[in-house]
């Protein structure tokens, strides 16, 4: 009971590291390398802090650097590589599946020995935080106008709104002979998506 209290009562490690994103977001083509770019900046103002990614999915995505360390108060870039894949995600925008820890600590030795804590949780010297992958793009977009997904198409768009053009030139694209009285999935899906 003595050492519960005395655990408790011990300050939790601070924060160390912190994510630009929120989610790891990939812009996928089938059979083709995806990337995406997440930028880490170190929160210590006098040590380096070391970290270490890991995926759930180690068969599918590449880290690079997958562990390393960031100087005092400095930013350091990781690329996060998606090997080609034939068929599209079976659940997108967002995986179910896939996601991402990075953890952090001061010294590189607890890094080893640390078990993946919640998000932002702290435990042994160890911050963990968790990544979701979110996965969009052309290709998608489009997958998911053409069978009519809403939601999708929604999400992809509040995500990556520069992508709303395309949407417009796949509908400006549509054949002239497509039937008249039926809705317009893809200028639906646009109105839709500006609200």
């Amino acid at each position: 009971m003595a050492a519960a209290e005395a655990a408790s009562s011990a300050p939790a490690p601070e924060r160390l590291l912190e994510v630009d994103e929120d989610e790891v977001v990939i812009d996928f083509k089938p059979n083709a390398k995806c990337r995406a770019d997440l930028r880490l900046r170190s929160l210590h103002p006098s040590l380096p802090v070391a970290f270490k990614v890991q995926t759930s999915s180690p068969l599918k995505f590449l880290v690079s650097p997958p562990r390393g360390a960031v100087p005092p108060l400095s930013s350091a870039s990781l690329r996060v590589v998606l090997r080609p894949q034939p068929h599209a995600p079976p659940s997108f925008p967002r995986s179910r599946a896939d996601r991402f820890l990075v953890l952090s600590s001061l010294s590189a030795a607890h890094l080893d020995s640390a078990v993946g804590g919640s998000n932002d949780d702290t435990s042994g010297g160890v911050s963990a935080i968790r990544l979701r992958v979110f996965f969009g793009g052309p290709y998608l977009l489009r997958l998911a106008a053409d069978a009519g997904d809403a939601a999708a198409v929604r999400l992809i768009l509040r995500r990556q709104p520069h992508l709303l053009p395309f949407l417009e030139h796949l509908q400006a694209a549509a054949p002239a002979d497509a039937e008249q009285w039926a809705p317009q999935p893809l200028q639906l899906h646009a109105a839709a998506a500006r609200g």
